[in-house]
This record gives C-alpha cells, structure tokens and sequence, in this order.
C-alpha cells in the first residue's frame, strides 16, 4: 500500500509543473505513459526484484546476476545442467546450491540431509540390551545375572529393599501396638505358592502412656491361620541392623506359642514356621535391644531404622515315612529336612525319642502333630523325652530361637509299650538325671493309683519324681516327688485317651543308679451326674458298700466356672454310719488333698465343696459295720458371687498402683478366684499382690513371663499363682479386697484393663 502511495504522489508532483523545452516534452511524455501504466494495472504492488508490466510483476534480474553455474529459468536462478557443479571447500558441504558447513556429530550418530545428527543404524549396545529407535533399551529375551544380593527386577538388578519397596508393600500402621491400645496391621496370607510383603519402621521412642518415659517401638502385624500352614518368612533390612522378629499365637489364655527368626546374624534372618493351630497369629518386628539382659534396658529407635518382611505360604509338610523303631538324621535350619511321618505307631499310644542335639545354639524344640490336628511341642532335653503319637503321626525337629552354630542332629524313635492295669514291674533302673517313661491306657472314669516303691540305692540323696500326662498334653500336669520310701498318686481319668508315666530324678546328686518297684491300677468310679446353671440338681444311688469295701462315686461341675457344689449322702440302711474322704478334682483330673467326713448312724451326711468348671467333686465312701447298705446321693449347684473393677490404670515404671474392691455383707471364704486382664510390653517387670479385707496377703505374679506382653485369665485355673490362695480360705471374704501393682524395671510400661474376684462363701 506504502508503495502505491508513493507513485500516486510522484505522478501527482510531475503534472504539477510544466516545462517548455524538449527533454521537458520527453518527461511529460514519459510520465503520462507511467500514469497510464499505473492505471491499467488497477494499482499492482509488485515485490523486490519485479516490476508491473503489462498487469504482471516481472523480475528485473538479468541473466548475468545469477550465480556461478545457474540460469535464470523465469524468476528464479536454477542449477545449470551444462555447468560443472560447484566444488565446496574442506569442511563444507554442497546442500541447495550452496556450501554449508559440514555437522560435527557424536559417535553413533550422522548428519542427515538437512545436516541434523541422528542414530546412526549401526549403533552398538552393550551386553542385556538392545537398539530400539536409536535409544539402547533392555532385552526381554535377555538372560541378565545380577551380582551379589541384588535381584532382577524387569530386567534391571536392584537392591532386595529396592525391589520390595517397588512391590507395593502393606505398612504399618501407627499406633499398632496393643500394649499401649494399638490395633494391629492386618495381613492376609496368600494362596500356597504366593508372598505377601510388610514393611515399617522401629521409629525414635516416645512416651505412648504419658507416664513421663519412652517407650521402645514395636510393630504389630496380625494374620489369620490353620494348623500346618507352613510359612517361609523373611526380614529384609533397610536400615534396621539389629532385627527381633518373633512370630506367636495371639490368644495366650488358652495357648502359649512363640518362635523367632535367627539372632545374631549378619544376613537377613530367615526360617520357616509351622503353625501348631488354627486361629489368629502376631508377627512383632522391634529393635533386638529390647531382649537384651541390659541394665538399664536400651530403647532404640531412628527413621532409618526401615525393614521389609517377606512372608511366603510354603507347600505343606512333606514327611519322610518311617517305620518304628528307627533313627532319624537332619538339620534344624530345614523343615523338610526334620520332618518324619510314624506309619506303624499304633492305636493311641507314645513313642520315646533320645538322640544328640546342639542346644548350645538353639532353643530347640520336637513337635508332633498328628493324623486329627492335635498339635504338641516340648523343650529338647539331653534326656529322652516321649510323645503322644498315632499312626501317621508327624514328627518335626525345629528351634525356638536360634544364634549361628552347629545345627545337625540325630534322633532315635521307639513305641513306647502300654501296662495293663494290675502290673507290677519290679527293679526298674534309674540313671541319676534320667528319664523313665511308662505308657497306661485306664478305662474311662476309673480311679488311677501309681504306686512307686523304692528298691535300692542312695533314696535320701536322689529325688525321684513321678509325674502323669495325659494323651494329648505334654506339660507335666500331675507330680509327685518321693520324700520317703514310697508313694501313691492318684488320677481321675474320664476319658478314653492313654497316659504317660514319668520317673525322673528331680535332682541329680551322686553317681550311681537306683532301682524301684512301679505298680498300675485302675478303680471304677460311678459318676451320678452333671451339675451346672442349667441343671441344678442331680441325683443317684451308689452300689451296696460296707466296712471291709469302698464305693467311689463323683458329681461333675459343667460350668465354664468354680461352683459351690453341696451333697447330701443318705445310707439306705438306717443303721448303718457313713464315712469317708473328698477330693476336689480339677479339669485335668488331678486330685486336691483329702477332706475327711463322717456322720451318725443312719443320718444324712452333707459335704460343701467349691469344685472348678469340668472339675469333679470325687467321694470315698464307707461304712462303720458289717451291714451292707446303698447311699443316695443328692447334688445341688449353687453360684458363686463374682465382684470387678476396670480401672483402666496406668502400670509405670518403677512404681506402684493399687486398686480396691469391696465386698459387702457377710462372707466366710470356701473358696476364691482371681481374675486379671493386664497388657505390659514386658510382663517380668511385674510384681502382683492381693492383699484381703482381714489382712492376708499373697503374690500373685512374681516377676515371670519374660517378653510376653499379656497376663489375661484366672488364678488359680488358667494363670498358676506365685503363692496358693488356700490362706484366703476360712478367712472373712466381706470387705475391700486391695490389688497391689509394681513395676519394677525401666523401659517398659502396660495397663491394667481390669481385674476380679470370685468368692465362695459359707
């Protein structure tokens, strides 16, 4: 437009001014004729280089402005065929008819024709990838072998925390620390073949019950299993050097089981477990300090303290079959290794095993589980030790806790034969610090009497104890020590199962062996009946008796509770006189001492007794002549009276609660229990007192428990007491009954949720 403008003035300027002379004649002229041409081209703006003509820009270049070795074709100047083309100098290179500096391009690359540098098609790579677009990228088809303790992970060898972080693992979730009112981190165990991965951190301590002290971090996970599962577990360190991971049943009122992984070792601790029941198990991951016999107790804690486990849901045991007798070889650190499968044990019965085992380095443990999922573990001893065992009984040697050392082991299996009732077996041998075992198979509900008579050797030296088991318990849960030159014990069976005798020396004192004289008997009982909150009386007779025989009858407690159990025993024969003895059997059929009773001359003869639940009240009755006469026996079930508190207290370090319960109106004590819910992050810091309304005291928990974090049950029935509750017994049960708490080491705090008692009164 700028253009234009300038040419309508410029022609505007020339017919302004006129002149006379020719050359001034030639310019009108020459102007006129530009007029005209600016006209017939309706105002054309032509570009650099070209001008209107005829309507059309045209160039204004003339032949020799093209270039070296081009021609002007129309307006542009284009490569002449004929001309030699032009040779660039060193460095340059010919690109549109002109000479471009060449590209400096990196190795595997090359200029293209637009003088970019790209990959060059022939790029090496190196070893485990490939060219893909230019780019070196790894090769799926590619075997790559990571070094040391990395792993391959998508073809890329990273650390096993790296990789486990990358597999989106489950964290806890603070606070997960019952003790302190946590909740768990859940987990679910996969499917056979398959792992699941957790992770956290044992964090810098803090005061998690405001009692003015820290507390050590411990991470709580919780699963749910079955009997048998066997699981390959893993802690992988991310920064926790010193690890304490221990796998344990959650309910431990009803059942006590903990395993850990290796301690002391400078590899990420590993090991299998095989769960003994079906139910809910924790997994505890904290610093191995806490465990430490350290005074005082270090509590250590940092965000760098990061772990990763690895839980794996391993194939089920697959025993070696084995028949018996037979010696069994392995390693403790192998499962599979350890395993044997009894084929030829038998009905129900017991088999006695001994052998050599490194217990320097492991708390090591044999466990049986048999055909019907009844699970058993025991300690293992220098000394033969025996099990309950059926046919296609499972054998399992492992450890408890477990510090690098030797870990072979070699283990003779034997039947154990069973006594027939009447059998005496005389001169048995006993090797001071030995054990004798005995296999007997009673009838249900029939009186057991093992008797044990010392024959020869130092008896006031040595101290043998006899101790009874039934089937499916190892744990001695009957013992009787000979403190003479013999001794009777006595067993009430109500089942059908077999029990195992043991003769052990308690205490080894000079070399030398003993020899003794065991005998077995079984007396028929005739239980009347069941008494509980359901039916409250029962019933019965028993068979004729008189003074030169004894009639055994029992009256069972079928509350989950004690009871106070009242009997009346009526002679059929007015004129004859009752008497005789009860005991008060517990649930495991283990005889309470004696209690004397006896009447007048066709009276009735009325025993009180507080009897636990699945107890028996257990009579001996007799009578004072020659007559013969059947009793009547009538039961009654009386409740007992049951008092708490829930304080919700605060157990601290090195310092002592109490708490107060009252009992009101009018009680003379026949028999008490105890109950106790207490949460401790260390239950052997604690001490346990009650002290009752006429001033008895009695230790209830004395500094026991070690590491387990719960006391939660009954004493005397599910919690064994320090100290009997027997002096409690005839004193005055009305009044504040005092529960005394201390505390008595650092580092450690609980709760005490609740607590109380249950009193029998006459």
């Amino acid at each position: 437009m700028a253009f234009k403008l300038r040419v309508v003035l410029l022609v505007a300027l020339l017919l302004g001014f006129g002149c006379s002379d020719d050359s001034e004649d030639s310019n009108n002229e020459n102007n006129q004729n530009n007029v005209n041409n600016v006209n017939n081209t309706n105002s054309l703006v032509c570009g650099e280089g070209t001008e209107a003509r005829d309507g059309e820009c045209v160039s204004t270049v003339v032949q020799n402005q093209c270039g070296e070795g081009t021609t002007l074709m129309g307006t542009e100047c284009v490569p002449d065929n004929n001309v030699t083309p032009v040779e660039c100098a060193t460095g340059t290179t010919l690109m549109n008819n002109r000479c471009e500096p060449d590209v400096a391009c990196g190795p595997g690359t090359t200029a293209n024709a637009s003088g970019e540098c790209v990959p060059d098609s022939m790029i090496a790579c190196g070893a485990g990838t490939v060219e893909t677009n230019g780019e070196c990228l790894p090769d799926p088809t590619a075997v790559v072998t990571c070094a040391g303790s990395t792993v391959l992970v998508e073809q890329e060898c990273l650390s096993r925390a790296e990789a486990l972080a990358a597999s989106t693992p489950t964290p806890s979730v603070e606070p997960d620390d019952p003790t302190f009112g946590g909740t768990e981190t859940a987990l679910t165990l996969p499917a056979v073949g398959d792992f699941i991965v957790a992770s956290g951190v044992i964090d810098v301590p803090e005061d998690l019950d405001s009692n003015g002290q820290l507390d050590q971090d411990e991470d709580y996970f919780t699963f749910t299993g079955s009997a048998g599962d066997v699981l390959e577990i893993e802690l992988v360190n991310d920064g926790l050097a010193e690890p304490h991971v221990r796998l344990q049943y959650k309910d431990t009122t009803t059942y006590t089981w903990e395993k850990t992984l290796p301690i002391n070792v400078t590899i990420d601790p590993i090991r299998y477990f095989v769960l003994p029941r079906d139910g809910e198990y924790q997994l505890v991951v904290t610093h191995a300090a806490k465990y430490r016999q350290l005074v005082p107790r270090p509590i250590l804690g940092s965000p760098d303290y990061k772990y990763f486990v690895v839980i794996e849901h391993a194939p089920a045991l697959a025993p070696t079959d084995v028949t018996l007798p037979t010696t069994v070889t392995g390693n403790f650190a192998t499962h599979t290794d350890s395993a044997v499968r009894l084929v030829n044990a038998g009905g129900e019965g017991f088999a006695v095993v001994d052998g050599t085992f490194n217990t320097d380095a492991f708390e090591a443990e044999i466990t049986s589980l048999d055909a019907s999922g009844r699970f058993s573990a025991t300690d293992i001893t220098p000394n033969p030790l025996a099990f309950s065992v059926r046919d296609n009984t499972t054998f399992l040697v492992e450890w408890e806790q477990f510090a690098p050392g030797a870990d072979d082991f070699t283990m003779n299996i034997d039947v154990l034969p069973s006594q027939a009732a009447g059998t005496t077996l005389s001169n048995e041998a006993l090797t001071p610090g030995a054990y004798n075992f005995y296999s007997f198979h009673p009838p249900q509900n029939s009186l057991v009497e093992i008797n044990v008579t010392l024959a020869s050797g130092p008896a006031s030296d040595l101290e043998p104890v006899i101790a009874l088991n039934n089937f499916d318990l190892i744990n001695i849960n009957q013992e009787f020590t000979i403190s003479g030159p013999s001794v009777t014990m006595r067993h009430f069976h109500t089942d059908t199962t077999p029990l195992l005798i043991v003769i052990a020396d308690a205490q080894p004192g000079p070399a030398g062996d003993y020899a003794y004289d065991i005998t077995f008997d079984a007396t028929p009982v005739n239980v009347v009946g069941t008494v509980d909150t359901n039916t409250t009386s029962v019933t019965g007779t028993t068979a004729a008796v008189d003074n030169a025989t004894t009639e055994w009858f029992a009256v069972e407690n079928g509350a989950a509770d004690s009871a106070q159990l009242t009997t009346t025993m009526s002679p059929t024969n007015g004129l004859e006189t009752l008497m005789g003895n009860r005991y008060d059997v517990d649930a495991g059929g283990k005889l309470s001492p004696e209690s004397a009773f006896t009447g007048q001359a066709g009276l009735d003869v009325q025993d009180v007794t507080v009897t636990e639940g699945g107890g028996y009240a257990l009579y001996e009755v007799t009578v004072s002549s020659l007559g013969m006469t059947t009793v009547g026996v009538s039961t009654s079930f009386v409740q007992p009276q049951i008092y708490t508190s829930s304080p919700a207290a605060t157990i601290s370090n090195a310092a002592i609660i109490n708490d107060t319960i009252t009992v009101p109106g009018t009680c003379t004590v026949a028999d008490i229990t105890v109950q106790m819910d207490i949460n401790h992050s260390y239950i052997g810091d604690i001490r346990m007192d009650l002290t009752s309304p006429g001033g008895t005291t009695v230790r209830l928990w004395n500094s026991s428990g070690g590491s387990q974090s719960q006391i939660v049950g009954t004493f005397p029935t599910t919690l064994n007491p320090a100290q009997s509750l027997t002096p409690f017994v005839t004193g005055v049960g009305n009044g504040d009954w005092t529960l005394t708490i201390e505390d008595t080491f650092g580092g450690d705090d609980g709760t005490l949720n609740s607590w109380g008692i249950t009193l029998f009164c006459n």
